[in-house]
């Protein structure tokens, strides 16, 4: 989709991966590649947060733990904030250093 052309509407997945394409293409900022398009900014970082799997600002990222160690205990670890919660199974060092650090981010 060339720029001047009509985004308004809804985008399919589609023309937004042709849209997110053309503004890496461009070397424009966000801001600037949005007024271009006369688009809300948000619109294009929306779009490629949203094609790109990564979650949105203050939302938990998908995490893969490997399995125990046979030698690891077994517990499950659970963190519970006023509307969202971690859950950990089979900690062990690495996972319990992980939440540990992660914890101390989010208390600053």
């Amino acid at each position: 989709m060339a720029k001047g052309q009509n985004t308004g509407g809804r985008w399919s997945e589609d023309e937004a991966r042709e849209i997110l394409a053309a503004w890496e293409k461009s070397g424009e900022s966000g801001a600037a590649f949005a007024r271009s398009l006369r688009v809300d900014p948000q619109r294009l970082f929306w779009w490629k947060r949203r094609l790109s799997g990564t979650s949105a600002p203050g939302g938990f990222a998908p995490v893969v733990i490997a399995p125990p160690t046979p030698t690891g205990a077994s517990v499950v670890v659970t963190v519970r904030g006023a509307d969202r919660f971690i859950e950990v199974h089979e900690v062990n060092g690495a996972t319990a250093a992980w939440v540990a650090a992660l914890l101390g981010r989010l208390a600053t």
